[in-house]
């Protein structure tokens, strides 16, 4: 396949789990990537296993001047954009009594406010490619479908994945006269290091600051449990969620936008009245 050559596409959270599986399936349909995250060694490991011609952006995306940064180093390295996909992110997850306002506030900045800041910085170049080319751009966020409510213990990950959905179908509102479609993707139970249960190893460096991931103690038995009800009784791999993006990325999904893509092996989520 070679469907994306030529374009030149942003993927944030790129070093590992779904956000490298992203990169590796626009990379291997032809995109040029900017691998966008804050771990090092593994940005530079991921870029360097790419097929096509990409770039790294390390540091930490929650930066107030981070996400144009980032549109800068695709348009500095490539000369255009006509994709962003974001997935960076990741849960902080305790009951409501005991979370504290700061780790709400925490998860809500990379889950919600870097994707709003990292597309108003990409919109001017996403229209403007989209213009030159007749070629329609793409934005995929990476919500989840905890954003549905079926989150135990997460709050703050799952206002902030709905907010992330609400942010999806309003700029395709937006945008779809300029022929940037925007849609997202919500990944169920994707077996990565976010859905396995934490351990001291298990801690984020981001600057100063040390954030762990993982499922807390008090929520990991409740998302085991979880499995016998996906009616594929399993969880999802990496790799499946990446092909759900990469077909929003293409020519495909032209005259999708606005939309929601569950995948999540069937699940049904959530509470209803």
């Amino acid at each position: 396949m070679n469907d994306l050559a030529g374009r030149v596409a942003i993927v944030t959270g790129a070093a590992n789990g779904i956000g490298l599986a992203i990169a590796s399936a626009l990379s291997g349909r032809g995109a040029n990537v900017v691998v966008a995250d804050v771990e090092c060694s593994a940005t530079e490991a991921a870029v360097a296993e790419l097929p096509t011609r990409s770039a790294s952006w390390i540091g930490d995306l929650t930066a107030r001047e981070a996400p144009d940064a980032v549109v800068a180093t695709a348009i500095e390295t490539f000369g255009a954009l006509h994709i962003v996909v974001n997935n960076a992110g990741y849960s902080r997850n305790s009951m409501i009594e005991e979370m504290s306002e700061d780790i709400f506030r925490d998860v809500l900045e990379i889950d919600l406010v870097t994707p709003w800041r990292l597309l108003k910085g990409a919109a001017p170049h996403l229209k403007d490619a989209a213009v030159k080319t007749g070629v329609a751009s793409k934005v995929v966020n990476v919500s989840s479908m905890a954003a549905y409510g079926s989150a135990h213990g997460q709050s703050n990950y799952t206002s902030a994945k709905a907010g992330l959905i609400g942010l999806t179908k309003s700029l395709a509102r937006e945008w779809g006269p300029n022929n940037v479609c925007v849609n997202a993707i919500a990944p169920g139970m994707i077996d990565t290091r976010l859905m396995r249960p934490r351990t001291e190893e298990s801690l984020l460096r981001i600057g100063d600051r040390s954030v762990p991931y993982g499922l807390a103690p008090e929520v990991a038995a409740q998302y085991s449990s979880s499995l016998s009800t996906i009616p594929l009784r399993r969880s999802g791999s990496a790799k499946e969620v990446a092909e759900t993006a990469a077909f929003l990325c293409t020519s495909g999904s032209d005259y999708l936008t606005g939309q929601v893509l569950n995948v999540g092996g069937g699940i049904t989520v959530g509470m209803s009245s």
